[in-house]
């Protein structure tokens, strides 16, 4: 029989109860096959070169580990070839798995009824000594320094271990995907929807066999726990199939089905806001080279009198370099109208009022720049509790675990709670963003430090909001609804690669990379672009303003069509070995020139 990429694994079922029969992927996918093995091992084929890819031990597709070794009592494959598997174990009262025929692959998801409490730390996907022929994994993360910025895990090396888990500090959360290569052949697993409980999906093994491949949901007590006699239905994992294009592409393919099958936002039909997509400036990279004039005995004078700074880039950072920003954008001409303050305007981590010491006026300051015709947008974090005032501005109530700090010895907020919500979040939300008196009237704000925060031993109070993905989904909902209360065209500027998140950003940015190098922020772009679908990818300024690259940033940018964080007005430095001297007619006139579409 010919059947659609979609039936894959509804033939393998098939050919397993009914013979060994070969089947094809039609339309453009090249064609794949899948026999049954006399050891009862499921082998998906390439058709096409005769090559085995996949050899699944028996039947055993999405198990809780605490019953991982249950005995498969029924299988049926029904009405369009949908299988349905019956597990039992000593523990499990009742485990059934469906796998749908979908699109270019298949959809899997099981229901579990254990027969006593029980605690589950992993959603094994493939069994243990899965065997493949995949070279690769593509962990579509984003790597550091490097232009090639995604994880490439090598399958045939004799140990071999990745997640998705957030630890790495940039584009969080991950997508609990992952993707297996061969030549052209790619195999993308991933969730379709944010898992709730989920902590990463993981892999592991060796030498072509896989040890494991599981959604981790957290070690020893912190696993997820179920109740005897009670059901819980795992979250869906969509197994798509392709050929032909890069890495990219596949992840793109991936969000393009969860649009159409309305399990993310439909991207073409977002409402396009016109200054979303425009060059601003961020005073970040101002703010470090400025800060190099600063001498150690005036940081610790200026911390002394006022707590509240934080370091060199902090102190510089105040009303008058602002305007001064302002100025200067108006006299050399060049086509950016908003203008973002970064870290360090605000009291604290937790504490977003402006620092009247450095900002006495801030909401006159924001009314000055909106009659110049610029948006006004700031830095935030909502969950960088650093010290004992940021943990007094939300309250310890209020915090995870009501005061445990995590592996980097911080409180954190837990917005899962409502008396956070009411009594920080929403507040927060209002001094920003309403135009009421004594409230700021800004624009939007550059989210900052999302990465390596939600983790399973510092769980939210409300199992709801509990896994990675699934916590930052529902902040966002809060926090944009919020915000958008107020103005409705305000902007996110975020920086996670994630489709799940995608519909609450209004623009990506590549994050910072520290060597100035352009192919890093074009390579970061594509998989913003890929995993974030609708939102617009925005080059982050040049950490060290490097004239040497200067021109070469804002070129390929221009040639990817998006638009540019702008980080310097003041000064610049020759190349990332030399000390910042201020900016000349001829850096305006290569930024002027860079901006134009």
């Amino acid at each position: 029989m010919r059947l659609r990429c979609g039936a894959i694994l509804a033939a393998v079922f098939a050919l397993n109860a009914f013979g060994d029969e070969r089947c094809e992927a039609g339309g453009d996918a090249a064609a794949v096959a899948f026999k049954c093995q006399p050891d009862g091992a499921l082998v998906l084929v390439d058709s096409a070169r005769g090559e085995k890819l996949f050899s699944i031990p028996e039947a055993r597709l999405m198990l809780p580990d605490f019953a991982k070794d249950a005995a498969l009592i029924a299988k049926t494959v029904g009405e369009g070839g949908v299988v349905r598997l019956e597990f039992k174990s000593v523990k499990l009262g009742r485990g059934i798995v469906t796998a749908t025929p979908h699109r270019r692959g298949f959809l899997v998801k099981g229901e579990f009824v254990p027969d006593e409490d029980v605690i589950m730390n992993r959603l094994e996907i493939l069994p243990s000594g899965t065997k493949t022929l995949f070279y690769e994994i593509n962990n579509y993360r984003n790597q550091h320094a490097t232009d090639q910025v995604f994880e490439r895990v090598v399958l045939g090396a004799r140990e071999f271990a990745c997640n998705t888990y957030s630890k790495d500090w940039q584009f969080a959360p991950h997508p609990s995907a992952m993707l297996f290569t061969r030549n052209d052949a790619h195999l993308l697993v991933g969730t379709t929807e944010a898992p709730v409980g989920g902590y990463g999906l993981y892999a592991q093994g060796g030498k072509w066999i896989l040890s494991g491949f599981y959604l981790h949901y957290g070690d020893g007590e912190w696993g997820w726990g179920m109740k005897a006699g009670e059901t819980w239905k795992s979250p869906e994992f969509y197994f798509a199939f392709d050929r032909g294009g890069d890495v990219h592409a596949s992840w793109r393919l991936f969000a393009e089905d969860l649009a159409t099958d309305g399990k993310i936002a439909d991207p073409s039909k977002r409402k396009a806001v016109p200054w979303h997509s425009e060059h601003y400036y961020c005073t970040w990279g101002d703010q470090m080279l400025l800060s190099g004039y600063i001498p150690d005995a005036d940081l610790k004078k200026q911390s002394l009198a006022n707590p509240s700074i934080r370091g060199k880039s902090w102190l510089v950072l105040n009303e008058k370099m602002v305007m001064d920003a302002a100025e200067r954008i108006k006299r050399e001409r060049l086509p950016i109208r908003t203008i973002l303050i970064d870290g360090g305007w605000m009291l604290n981590t937790m504490d977003f009022r402006a620092d009247p010491s450095r900002f006495p006026d801030f909401r006159g300051m924001v009314d000055r720049l909106h009659a110049m015709g610029f948006k006004v947008m700031v830095w935030w974090t909502w969950s960088e509790c650093r010290d004992e005032n940021c943990e007094k501005a939300i309250g310890r109530h209020n915090t995870m675990l009501e005061g445990k700090r995590n592996c980097h010895g911080r409180w954190m907020a837990d917005f899962s709670k409502k008396s956070a919500q009411e009594e920080w979040l929403k507040p927060t939300m209002r001094r920003l963003f309403s135009s009421e008196p004594g409230c700021y009237d800004l624009d939007g704000v550059k989210t900052d430090y999302q990465a390596d925060k939600i983790h399973f031993d510092l769980p939210a109070q409300d199992p709801a909001w509990r896994g990675e993905e699934n916590y930052f989904r529902r902040l966002y909902v809060l926090f944009t609804s919020e915000m958008r209360k107020y103005k409705p065209d305000a902007q996110h500027c975020g920086c996670a690669g994630n489709w799940f998140l995608a519909e609450y950003m209004d623009l990506n940015r590549t994050y910072d990379v520290a060597g100035d190098n352009p192919r890093e922020h074009e390579n970061r772009a594509r998989m913003l672009m890929a995993t974030a679908p609708g939102v617009l990818p925005v080059y982050d300024m040049q950490h060290f303003g490097c004239r040497t690259t200067f021109a070469e940033w804002l070129g390929s940018a221009r040639r990817l069509g998006v638009p540019v964080h702008v980080g310097n007005l003041f000064e610049m430095n020759d190349d990332e070995f030399s000390g910042p001297t201020p900016m000349t007619a001829d850096d305006f006139d290569v930024l002027r020139k860079g901006l134009l579409k």
